[in-house]
């Protein structure tokens, strides 16, 4: 019935195309803030990928509420654009150099608030202190994926290991004027997996 619905409402639009039945989506909005018991959820754009998605989460605004607040956004430049859009707390998810958009954000005393850089490398802080981006607000990407003997599973998301490869960056951040708010630490595969799965016992934790 879902299937049929949706193929009657794209009927006259031209290929490609995507379109998103709104009654499964709000069940898994509804879903997700049960499970969650009061943790704030941050949706993440550079997998949502929709205006549309976005905004029927959290408002026209994009500002949420106590339940979903925050966007983690694909590449700084949409980071910029989610701040004019309204939204006041965006975390990128990747390290990024495009001087370009690290000046626009240095330019901006409301963006410098409401944006947070991830970094995993002094050489970012380099390149956004030379585009003006001092001040900025920045994430320390850790990786955390498991490593069983010479077994590594997940990817290799970041270069920092540990608090003797993190303390050096947090120091240097701090010393050149940025202002270090936090830490992610990425699972990847290991992310999902139970505390007591089979042939398994594995004690995850996840931030971001």
């Amino acid at each position: 019935m879902v299937v049929d619905a949706l193929r009657v409402a794209t009927a006259g639009l031209d290929a490609p195309l995507a379109a998103l039945y709104l009654p499964s989506l709000r069940a898994n909005v509804d879903d997700l803030r049960r499970r969650a018991g009061g943790t704030r959820i941050r949706v993440a754009s550079k997998s949502v990928r929709s205006r549309g998605v976005l905004r029927e989460v959290l408002g026209d605004r994009l500002r949420g509420d106590d339940s979903f607040h925050g966007i983690m956004a694909y590449s700084l430049t949409e980071a910029l654009w989610l701040v004019e859009s309204g939204c006041d707390d965006v975390l990128m998810g990747y390290p990024t150099v495009d001087r370009s958009a690290l000046g626009r954000l240095g330019s901006d005393p409301q963006a410098l608030e409401y944006v947070t850089l991830m970094i995993d490398h002094p050489r970012q802080l380099e390149i956004a202190r030379e585009a003006g981006a001092s001040g900025a607000r920045v994430c320390i990407d850790v990786d955390c994926s498991l490593r069983l003997g010479p077994v590594h599973l997940g990817v290799r998301r970041s270069p920092l290991r540990g608090p003797d490869d993190v303390e050096p960056l947090v120091r240097r951040a701090v010393a050149t004027g940025f202002r270090v708010v936090g830490a992610m630490f990425y699972e990847a595969q290991v992310a999902g997996v139970r505390l007591r799965a089979p042939m398994m016992h594995i004690h995850t934790i996840a931030a971001g």
